[in-house]
């Protein structure tokens, strides 16, 4: 504070062509421009003289550092194994430069990056001009799950004094996103007919604690595929993002188009807030040939000719020859004189039912019920579904309808054996003729007693030939006996019994005749 000023060497003496040194300091302690003289009285060796220089200096406001993101910065939530950057801006609001300028105070899970000040990407040196600004790269490392904080420290020189600007930071390390897939080990699509289309909607759930990213799905080949072509396919609610302990979905389709096993593997892609990742869950389904119907006797099963008014039913098979269930069965198709037996499939003692198992039988029951003459034809329809699409069996069925057998015996309305001796027998051959359009059955005839019979005691009586059965247009013969062992008359009826077809019927003929006395001569 005192001449010649520390580390000034001027004393009272001078020599000639000597030199020496004094030290002035300004220190401006408001801004603006000072100006002052330096006086140096001496002595020349006659008289006293002043030597003075006019010195001036300007002030101005030190540097002063800021830095950007206060009062504290948040790295947030991140996945531990993950590396975060965060640029800052470092900028003088001085009016002087900043010089000695350096970055320091931070400590793992911070630091700059790649290592060293200004972090790599960073363009702050050692000066920063008034008004200027620069910048800093921090990252941010978690290794360990849980909250971190530290602060970075820009030491620096404002003009005037060394200073130090801060900025807080902190984040918080979390486990990295997990994804997993529903329905492990392996998603099984079953048996499905080629042809056919299976959805099956999986869900994904983040089981980590950050959000996963870039979510993609892959890995698909046909027979699978998402569902419309493309992740998360139709229906599916999956996207690019999925949060901590979140689900959501995507929908994949089988559609065999050959017979055979099938395999494959879904692939969801994903960032786990560290690095790319990959959840996957394998799928298999096998491909089977559609279910096929064929119902029994084709191609078309004849009732033959049944009497009108008659009823004759008709057990079907129905044999699945595919390899796929059959299902959603039904018949239809029918309408009078044929229908299911009792009126609603599978008909009343037929067994199938809804679905038919590959290589399974079942049966239904048709009832031909002709109500007038002539041919009739019709189609048993099976409905179902082949485990591709809904489809149909059919087997044409035809009938005809004929008039019942109509049996009239001949020499009527009575037939009269006329008078003959006691003791005495007397054969009459009668004809019954079938008039109808179908054959009757069941014929038997009776209703006799003495001393009218069959000829030679039983039905058709001898010499006739009479069966259980008479063509339609036909006709046969029966023989009946007259035996009188007492005088009187005697009436009877022939009854033949028989089926016309459609139910039992009866036919009779009456008989009469007289027994008397054989005659005596003496």
């Amino acid at each position: 504070a005192s001449y010649p000023g520390t580390g000034g060497d001027c004393s009272t003496t001078l020599a000639p062509a000597g030199t020496c040194t004094i030290v002035v300091t300004y220190n401006p302690s408001s801004n603006g421009t000072q100006s002052d003289s330096i006086e140096v009285n001496y002595n020349d060796g006659v008289a006293a003289q002043t030597a003075t220089r006019g010195v001036q200096g300007t002030a101005v406001s030190p540097a002063t550092i800021t830095i950007s993101d206060g009062a504290t910065y948040n790295f947030g939530l991140r996945a531990t194994g993950s590396s975060t950057d965060k640029i800052f801006t470092v900028t003088n609001t001085g009016s002087f430069v900043a010089s000695g300028l350096s970055g320091s105070g931070l400590a793992s899970p911070f630091g700059f990056k790649g290592g060293s000040y200004p972090g790599t990407g960073g363009d702050c040196g050692t000066s920063l001009s008034a008004s200027a600004s620069c910048t800093v790269v921090v990252t941010y490392t978690p290794s360990a799950t849980g909250s971190h904080a530290d602060t970075l420290d820009m030491t620096f020189n404002n003009g005037a004094s060394s200073q130090t600007s801060s900025r807080d930071m902190q984040g918080a390390g979390a486990t990295p996103a997990a994804l997993a897939i529903s329905d492990a080990v392996t998603y099984d699509f079953g048996t499905r007919a080629v042809g056919s289309n299976l959805d099956k909607i999986f869900t994904v759930t983040n089981n980590g604690a950050v959000t996963a990213t870039a979510m993609s799905g892959a890995g698909l080949a046909a027979p699978f595929t998402f569902k419309g072509g493309t992740f998360p396919g139709s229906g599916g609610d999956c996207s690019t993002t999925l949060a901590a302990a979140a689900t959501c979905t995507f929908v994949v389709t089988y559609s065999p188009t050959a017979a055979g096993a099938h395999s494959d593997t879904i692939e969801i892609s994903y960032n786990d807030g560290a690095s790319a990742q990959t959840s996957s869950r394998p799928v298999q389904g096998t491909g089977a040939t559609v279910a096929s119907l064929v119902l029994s006797d084709g191609p078309t099963y004849d009732y033959g000719s049944r009497a009108s008014g008659s009823s004759v039913d008709k057990v079907f098979t129905v044999s699945n020859s595919g390899g796929f269930m059959a299902s959603s069965m039904s018949g239809s198709g029918l309408s009078a004189p044929f229908t299911f037996k009792g009126g609603s499939y599978p008909g009343t003692g037929g067994d199938c039912a809804s679905s038919l198992a590959p290589a399974g039988t079942c049966t239904v029951v048709i009832t031909f019920a002709p109500t007038l003459g002539g041919v009739q034809a019709d189609a048993i329809d099976i409905n179902y579904s082949n485990g591709a699409s809904t489809v149909s069996s059919s087997r044409a069925v035809t009938g005809t309808g004929v008039s019942p057998a109509t049996l009239t015996v001949s020499d009527g309305p009575t037939y009269d054996f006329s008078t003959r001796a006691n003791g005495s027998t007397t054969d009459k051959i009668f004809t019954i003729t079938n008039s109808g359009g179908t054959a009757a059955t069941s014929l038997v005839a009776g209703g006799l007693s003495a001393p009218y019979n069959f000829k030679g005691g039983s039905y058709p009586g001898t010499g006739g030939n009479c069966s259980t059965s008479l063509s339609a247009g036909a006709n046969c013969t029966i023989v009946v006996s007259f035996s009188p062992v007492s005088s009187g008359t005697f009436n009877d009826t022939l009854d033949v019994n028989y089926d016309n077809g459609a139910g039992a019927q009866s036919t009779s003929r009456d008989v009469t005749g007289v027994g008397v006395t054989a005659a005596s001569l003496a």
